[in-house]
């Protein structure tokens, strides 16, 4: 999913495609503003997915140095480490610290499996959700954003739940059917 798809459906949503269409596609100023706006608002929005709904993983190979790995040597910024193996993926216990990760001193590597807070993007990036969440679903809750932003909470409430429903239809678990009781005759 490309920003920009998301973009261009939330200003659609909100009847202001017109302008924000003009200023994508063809570098007109009149729909500067509302872009830098919705594309803040996408911003967001991806970071609300990854923190509450829809979690962002990684797995990746690190070094400890005596038995700490510190959060800054990770590629993407952590958000909560998930498990921790080591090379031939065996778990195995840490402890989580405010700016690193401990494990036992006398393992050098390991490999961590981790939630990340996505990267803020432009008009023209990738977002970090290429599968599991729709452009409809995130130009929902770029709308709401938008529309809070702007003062206009009725609006503002009407996408929220649109965006919050999507989610619930998106990620609700999947179960078998119910049978009915006997009856005898």
């Amino acid at each position: 999913m490309k920003v920009k798809e998301v973009v261009l459906a939330a200003a659609k949503l909100l009847e202001i495609d017109s302008d924000v269409n003009a200023y994508v596609e063809y570098g007109y100023t009149s729909g500067e503003e509302e872009t830098k706006k919705l594309l803040t608002c996408f911003n967001m929005v991806e970071n609300d997915l990854a923190l509450n709904y829809v979690p962002l993983t990684e797995k990746a190979p690190f070094i400890a140095k005596n038995g700490c790995v510190a959060y800054e040597d990770f590629p993407l910024v952590p958000l909560r480490v998930i498990s921790v193996s080591d090379e031939k993926g065996v778990s195995m216990p840490f402890q989580v610290y405010p700016t690193e990760l401990r494990v036992s001193e006398d393992i050098k590597k390991v490999v961590i499996n981790y939630a990340y807070l996505p990267e803020e993007k432009g008009l023209l990036d990738d977002s970090d959700y290429q599968m599991g969440v729709s452009v409809a679903l995130a130009s929902y809750g770029v709308a709401a954003e938008y529309c809070a932003m702007r003062g206009l909470y009725t609006e503002a409430a009407f996408w929220d739940k649109k965006y919050k429903e999507s989610i619930a239809k998106s990620y609700t678990l999947k179960r078998g059917g119910k049978m009915q009781s006997r009856k005898w005759v």
